[in-house]
């Protein structure tokens, strides 16, 4: 898997600068960086009064959530959290502009911001557990331990040093970092010696949690020096293996798309710095060989992603239209430029230069993919359990689809075990609501449970009526987020597919059965459900619309049909059902942040509900598309 584009990075930028091919995306990525340097600098804060008010900092809203005297620990940590991420979005890319042109006002922005850096120690200060009611302060200093800013931070300051190099860097500001970092050493070893952090007390390397402190204490080995470093720099090798070996070799993430960007974004930068010295232990394992495909995967048609589990954000694939600044174009480019060939493709046909990071610059750097050559459109991820499919790459003219069944693995998943979504000719059908923030009080009551998805509920709970406390206990008749919901594939191939899934052990209990068989092609979708409650129970259906419009109801008893300009769903039951038509929050048609009352823009959903309670039904739904 190793490429010539596996360079140093201040090397590789140097061979950047001469290729005719890349001028674009580095004029936008100067650009940027410019407007970048008239932002004041990203500064850490250190009273609860300051976060979200200064230093360009957020305040997490779940920090009032655990009683006050651990609100400001709770929140500092968080705002430490985001900072890192900020820091690895903003500084390369201030480094990398100032390298390309050799603009003494970016290399002393990057030099100010990097002195900045070197006041926060640790990068990660604790707390970061302190959002439930029964939160107490820490006895021990180091609380929680280090997290997802030592990760990060540490990748943004090493870059950064890599690409300025020695002689734009003061000697003092480049010793006060080097001092930096051998404390973040230090204080990770520490926290695998004691399992402080819970990922290391419950042996848990599947999260993300897990990778991104590792990637941190590894990376500043690799830094510092491998042979005066080798105890700490062989434990992250062996951590990051365990990791990967977690996850398996078929390449998709058990946390699915938006933790994947974060996890696997931070992994390959440590991957690519040791291979770049000869060490290819990482980026030659197995699941990276395979992780590119999963990723491209998710692209569906119109703009469209596969948004299962917690993606947060817009719900678009970033590398459609760069919604995001940078984070899938980096992550891709790093795949690219270990020679995969879907990601390839990807960085070439499908991410737009529009935007102009240092991730950006790296995805269009890559090697071009072999003419004519296209990913494959469909699979089934045991790993993730999902099929997904799409008829097309054109995104105009494609359709397609995926299914959801659940793992006992998954993490970050939501009640969404039997989903089903449509897209068709590039017009969204069947959605599901998508994921908000985690301090949304709307959250669990319509997002993550299964009022959120293409899924069945039992009894007469409703999402406007329901609180989260209650829908936290997994109330009978609502399915578990985890579990053993396998799909059994029939037919999946260019025409379409034909799938089985079986939910019924997710509903602990309320469930004797309930069998979910989808068939699809390239205009229409249809889902036949068998039911058998426990005991005689209201069976509801809910399907999510790809529509802001109130749709045209028609029909009685067992026949219905529900139409709006783009579609039409047909439903037939052998028990009599009612119709109704919900207003459901949605965060996958229109990205957009909710308001002061946390109020989300809203798409039609249509409730199918057996009008009394049986003992076992038969549904069936026909979705059509409109030429």
């Amino acid at each position: 898997m190793t490429s010539p584009q596996l360079l140093p990075w201040d090397q590789w930028l140097d061979a950047a600068k001469e290729n005719p091919q890349l001028a674009e995306v580095r004029l936008r990525l100067i650009a940027y960086a410019r407007e970048l340097a008239t932002q004041p600098l990203l500064q850490r804060v250190y009273r609860l009064e300051d976060v979200g008010r200064v230093g360009r900092t957020w305040l997490d809203g779940r920090h009032r959530n655990g009683p006050p005297e651990v609100w400001e620990t709770f929140a500092l940590a968080m705002a430490d959290c985001s900072m890192g991420g900020g820091l690895l979005e903003e500084l390369p890319t201030i480094a990398a502009a100032a390298r390309l042109t050799d603009d003494a006002g970016l290399r002393q922005r990057a030099v100010d911001q990097l002195r900045e850096v070197a006041t926060w120690s640790p990068l990660q200060r604790p707390g970061w557990t302190l959002f439930a009611r029964d939160s107490k302060p820490f006895t021990d200093p180091k609380g929680d331990g280090n997290w997802l800013a030592t990760g990060t931070g540490v990748i943004a300051i090493v870059q950064s040093l890599q690409i300025l190099g020695k002689e734009r860097v003061p000697a003092d500001l480049w010793a006060q970092l080097a001092a930096l970092l051998e404390l973040e050493i230090t204080s990770c070893l520490d926290d695998w010696e004691t399992k402080r952090p819970w990922f290391y007390r419950f042996d848990n390397p599947f999260t993300n949690q897990w990778v991104l402190p590792t990637v941190g204490y590894l990376l500043a080995s690799a830094f510092l020096g491998r042979e005066t470093h080798r105890a700490s720099y062989e434990l992250g090798v062996k951590h990051l293996q365990r990791s990967l070996d977690a996850y398996g070799s078929e390449g998709s993430q058990v946390e699915g798309l938006g933790y994947a960007t974060l996890t696997l974004t931070t992994l390959l930068h440590a991957a690519r710095w040791l291979a770049v010295a000869g060490d290819d232990r990482l980026l030659s394992h197995p699941f990276l060989k395979n992780f590119p495909t999963w990723l491209v995967h998710h692209q569906q048609p119109g703009g469209f992603s596969i948004n299962a589990f917690d993606q947060g954000g817009p719900p678009q694939f970033e590398i459609i239209n760069g919604r995001r600044r940078s984070d899938i174009s980096m992550l891709m480019g790093l795949c690219a430029q270990s020679g995969h060939r879907d990601a390839r493709w990807a960085t070439h046909c499908a991410l737009t230069s529009a935007h102009g990071t240092f991730g950006s610059l790296v995805a269009k750097s890559a090697l071009p993919p072999p003419e004519g050559y296209e990913p494959p459109r469909w699979a089934y991820y045991d790993a993730t359990r999902r099929v997904n499919w799409r008829s097309s790459w054109d995104e105009a003219t494609a359709s397609g689809g995926w299914v959801r069944g659940c793992h006992p693995n998954d993490q970050h998943a939501h009640a969404d075990h039997g989903h089903v979504n449509f897209i068709h000719r590039g017009r969204a059908i069947l959605i599901e609501a998508g994921a908000c923030v985690y301090h949304s009080p709307v959250g669990i009551t319509h997002f993550w449970s299964a009022f959120g998805h293409n899924v069945l509920t039992l009894g007469e709970l409703t999402p406007d009526t329901v609180d989260a406390a209650t829908l936290k206990k997994n109330p009978r008749g609502f399915p578990k987020p985890t579990g053993e919901v396998p799909i059994t594939v029939h037919r999946l191939d260019a025409d379409g597919g034909q799938v089985m899934v079986e939910p019924g052990s997710s509903y602990q209990g309320a469930l004797a059965s309930w069998t979910r068989r989808v068939k699809w092609d390239v205009d229409q979708l249809e889902v036949d459900d068998e039911i058998v409650p426990a005991q005689p129970e209201f069976l509801n259906l809910r399907w999510h619309l790809g529509t802001r419009e109130e749709p045209q109801v028609i029909g009685a008893d067992r026949n219905w049909k529900i139409s709006w300009p783009v579609a039409y769903l047909e439903i037939q039951a052998s028990e009599p059902v009612e119709i109704r038509i919900e207003r459901m929050s949605d965060h996958t048609l229109f990205g957009a942040k909710p308001d002061d009352q946390w109020r989300y823009p809203t798409h039609a959903c249509v409730l199918v509900r057996t009008t009394t309670p049986v003992a076992r039904a038969k549904v069936s739904l026909r979705a059509v598309g409109k030429v």
